[in-house]
């Protein structure tokens, strides 16, 4: 079953598991092509919600679930490794407990069980891809609730059309047809109305064969019966679905499981925790064990869920949805309620014509006469009406009786057709006399018509009305029509076909989206006819021009992934792109783009790609995918400063100076490249996701003003020393201070880095740290960490680098050496004489360094420099800078020579160093000015 994987960097290698899953759906090409994006939305918005890929995306998109390993051609193998890789640190945080809950996924489920019985299930299908065998293409099931009607979930079905599917019946091996098994055609899906994609609520849906089968059918359970079931009884559901709770194991042969019904409110609860109040509401149920360890799981979903009564056996419920590690202990299997939906069933399969009203209230009237005069109960028995001369003016609603083959509307007040586009069968039709009627479009599905009569209806002015009737190809020349054109290749003439028929398009300018993958074609010849396209999906042919794609004037989005034929300078003219998806094409340079100034979203990823000078200048460029390349050059990047994601990852490039204006970047990948710089990231103050991931970066200090960053990643950059790069990811908050100093910063200008700097504010070249604490003195405002501060010490006394040393103990004797604790500078040590060398509050007996000079006296004893004298250090003892033979470290004046060491007023520096020798405040050379003698304090100026 499709339960939903939350982390939405999933999406991609979702998709990519399984080649089989590029169709034809708006929904899924947008998954398809558009990955980049989606990679933003999910990955960096982590929206936590339970609508992901399996339900955003139709389950075709999503059946990656059903057969991960089931025939990936090897290119496309690399791929999924490459994007498996990427979402491998995303999903890291899925493996810690402590986050379950944040990153919990919702995916459908089976585990626990075992092969079933031959003919134990017979009305049990598969849904399968359109163009693949049972075994490579099933991606969700189904039961057989009449001979040709399907009931399954709508999130399987959401998105596709009926010639996307085929159905799967009369064999439990997907490989093993055997006697009953056959593929068959869908003629039509139903999806319920007010199916909710975002609470997976109503999820139902009816699929309709394109002819019946003789197989047995289970009978759905009422209401009435439900209320017989209890908390704890037991019911099964079989599926082909995954069997491994921890990884891929996808069977041949139909599983099956019993479980158990469990109470509502236990389910309530549990989910509630997980995705908030409501997540399990009445139109749900839930089955599984207490435990765990039973369940259904990933390609499961629209199966049945079947509980037995009275000897017979009844479909309870439909695979719909659950938690992503399937049958883990506390949750369970959350199934679509089918005894909700009697009515809603009976009503779709039956068709009652009360319950398809129409618009008009003539019309109406008209249908209801017909109907009883015929004995009609059902739209779909309805085959002919006659409702001339009516008042009629509206046909809304009538496109619900498809049967219809003889119409008759005319002497009425009608004025468009548009309302009858849904109907196909229609034969003869008479409009005559509407006198307001302009368009007769409606008509067009319809191809099947032999009179037409427009007689009076001279609105319509393509034709004279008044020659009719008219067949339905003498009505084309009103139309351009798409059946009228022709094509070279018969691959591409079958894929348009396909593709209108699909939509329910017949004209041309209609025609907006054409999806042709893995269809053989190999020539565009014709295509310049289809003049209304906005995008077009090439994907997987062996088209070597594509160049006529130029003619298109709308054509705004081309995905041609995998042609590998392409000669990509034909791609040069179509120069109104803004979306180009053309991964996996060999290509070396961008030279074809050079041209194409609207392009706005660009996917280039696994080529050979070395030269990119063509995306110079693209201003327009918002998205753009060029991992796994050979690019070492990225400066013509630098003036697309309109870029919000990035992905760069897997290339050879080092300098990254180019990105340095793109501050609107949201989301980018650089991971696996030669990366060592990052400054230029400084001004990206709105990135919020980052995977740098295996580069030589060593300092992360520039995303200092990337605030909203929530997901960085950094694995294997092990240079970096401020965190743990393999603890990725990190939100911003988590960054530790430290990351957001470069290492060449000194803000104190004391000779040391802050990095390195106990104490970066205030200049401490000596590093003192009494306690030990890795904060300097200088900013530590507890030195001696006693638990009180230097100021509250300094203002009673007692020594702020003496732990022993306290306000509170100041008023003792400690070391009994007559001096109060309070007032002694080493309260631990007798030192009557409270000799301080360096003058720091701390008595010589306590002071390890007595001169604070940053080097311990036990060293400077140890080595023989003057523990007590600031400049004999171990490191000067061994110097006589001025030659007058005394050693620097005893020398008093170190500048200039002075053999006889003359100090006249005993300060430490000779007469030849001082300026003031008899230190009365007066300079020699002011005394010697003024005749005074410098070297007698008693004498001066």
């Amino acid at each position: 079953m499709h339960k939903l994987s939350f982390f939405i960097s999933a999406i991609p290698a979702l998709l990519l598991k399984r080649k089989s899953f590029l169709l034809r759906t708006s929904c899924v090409n947008i998954f398809n092509h558009f990955v980049g994006r989606l990679i933003i939305q999910g990955i960096i918005m982590n929206i936590l919600t339970k609508m992901a890929a399996a339900l955003v995306c139709c389950s075709l998109a999503l059946s990656a679930h059903s057969a991960p390993e089931r025939n990936i051609p090897a290119k496309i193998k690399q791929l999924e490794q490459r994007l498996n890789y990427k979402k491998s640190a995303n999903e890291k945080s899925l493996n810690d407990s402590s986050s379950k809950k944040e990153y919990a996924d919702i995916t459908p489920y089976i585990v626990g069980g075992g092969p079933t019985a031959p003919g134990s299930w017979p009305y049990i299908v598969a849904l399968v891809q359109n163009g693949y065998d049972p075994y490579y293409g099933q991606f969700c099931g189904g039961s057989l609730i009449r001979e040709d009607v399907v009931l399954t979930a709508s999130h399987c079905v959401d998105g596709a059309s009926p010639s996307d599917i085929n159905v799967y019946v009369g064999s439990q091996i997907l490989s093993e047809p055997g006697e009953d098994g056959e593929l068959i055609s869908v003629d039509k899906i139903i999806m319920h109305e007010f199916y909710d994609p975002n609470l997976i609520d109503n999820d139902i849906a009816l699929i309709f064969l394109s002819k019946p089968t003789s197989l047995p059918v289970v009978p759905t359970l009422s209401a009435q019966d439900m209320d017989l079931i209890f908390p704890g009884e037991p019911m099964t559901v079989a599926g082909w679905g995954n069997m491994n709770p921890d990884g891929a194991d996808f069977p041949d042969q139909l599983q099956e499981v019993t479980v158990e019904y469990i109470d509502q409110q236990v389910c309530s609860d549990a989910y509630d925790a997980v995705f908030g109040e409501g997540s399990v509401t009445e139109n749900m149920l839930c089955a599984g064990t207490y435990s765990g360890g039973q369940d259904s799981c990933h390609g499961d979903s629209g199966g049945p869920l079947v509980v037995t009564l009275d000897g017979e056996v009844y479909q309870a419920g439909i695979v719909s949805w659950g938690l992503g590690t399937c049958a883990a202990t506390g949750y369970y299997g959350v199934y679509t309620r089918v005894s909700q939906y009697e009515n809603w069933i009976d009503r779709n399969i039956n068709r009652y014509i009360e319950d398809f009203p129409v618009w008009d209230e003539n019309l109406q009237n008209c249908i209801e006469q017909t109907a009883a005069l015929n004995g009609w109960v059902s739209v779909d028995e309805v085959t002919a009406l006659d409702c001339s001369n009516m008042g009629i003016y509206d046909l809304d609603g009538l496109s619900d009786y498809k049967n219809l083959s003889d119409l008759n509307l005319a002497q009425n007040q009608l004025y468009s057709t548009w309302a009858l586009t849904g109907l196909k069968n229609l034969v003869t039709v008479d409009l005559s006399y509407n006198s307001d009627l302009y368009e007769i479009s409606g008509l067009l599905a319809s191809s099947g018509l032999q009179s037409v009569s427009l007689f009076g209806d001279y609105g319509i002015t393509c034709l004279d009305v008044d020659q009719g009737p008219f067949t339905y190809q003498q009505l084309s020349v009103c139309y351009e029509l798409i059946s009228n054109l022709e094509f070279d290749d018969e691959n591409l003439a079958n894929c348009v076909a396909q593709n209108a028929s699909d939509n329910g398009i017949y004209e041309v300018p209609d025609l907006y989206l054409l999806d042709c993958p893995n269809q053989g074609i190999s020539s565009l010849q014709g295509i310049e006819q289809l003049y209304g396209l906005n995008y077009v999906y090439l994907d997987e042919n062996i088209i070597k021009d594509f160049s006529l794609l130029a003619s298109l004037p709308n054509l705004l989005t081309l995905s041609a992934a995998e042609n590998p034929t392409m000669d990509s300078a034909t791609l040069a003219s179509i120069t109104q792109l803004e979306d180009l998806y053309i991964p996996l094409n060999n290509l070396t340079n961008l030279d074809f783009v050079e041209n194409m100034w609207n392009l706005r979203n660009a996917y280039f990823h696994f080529n050979d790609i070395s030269d990119i000078s063509g995306l110079t200048g693209k201003s327009s460029l918002v998205n753009l995918v060029l991992w796994d390349n050979q690019i070492s050059d990225i400066s013509p990047l630098e003036s697309n400063t309109n870029i919000t994601y990035l992905d760069l990852d897997t290339n050879n490039i080092e300098d990254i100076t180019a990105l340095q204006d793109m501050t609107q970047m949201d989301g980018m990948y650089l991971t696996s490249n030669l990366i060592s710089d990052i400054s230029s990231l400084e001004n990206m103050t709105v990135l919020y996701f980052l995977n740098a991931s295996y580069n030589d970066i060593s300092d992360i200090s520039p995303l200092v003003n990337a605030e909203d960053l929530q997901e960085l990643y950094l694995y294997g950059n092990d240079g970096i020393t401020c965190l743990d790069p393999n603890d990725s990811p990190f939100a911003y908050a988590d960054i530790p201070e430290a990351c957001f100093i470069p290492p060449w910063t000194d803000s104190d200008n004391d000779g040391i880095p802050d990095n390195e700097d106990n104490c970066p504010n205030k200049p401490n070249w000596n590093q003192k740290d009494t306690d030990g604490d890795g904060m300097g003195n200088r900013c530590d405002p507890d030195d001696d960490n006693d638990g009180f501060t230097d100021a509250e010490e300094n203002r009673v006394g007692s020594n702020p680098r003496d732990p022993n040393s306290t306000p509170e103990s100041i008023l003792y004797d400690a070391d009994s050496d007559g001096i109060l604790n309070e007032v002694d500078n080493c309260p631990n040590k007798k030192n009557p004489n409270q000799k301080d060398y360096d003058l720091d509050g701390l008595g010589n007996a306590c002071d390890d360094d007595d001169d604070n000079d940053g080097f311990s006296d036990a060293l400077e004893n140890n080595v023989g420099s003057d523990p007590r004298n600031p400049i004999s250090t171990p490191e000067t003892i061994a110097w006589d800078a001025d030659g007058d033979g005394i050693d620097d470290s005893w020398d008093n004046c170190l500048g200039v020579s002075n053999p006889n060491q003359k100090d006249t007023d005993h300060d430490g520096m000779g007469n030849k160093c001082d300026d003031d020798d008899d230190n009365d405040g007066f300079t020699d050379e002011e005394e010697k000015a003024a005749g005074t003698n410098p070297r007698n304090p008693d004498s001066h100026p």
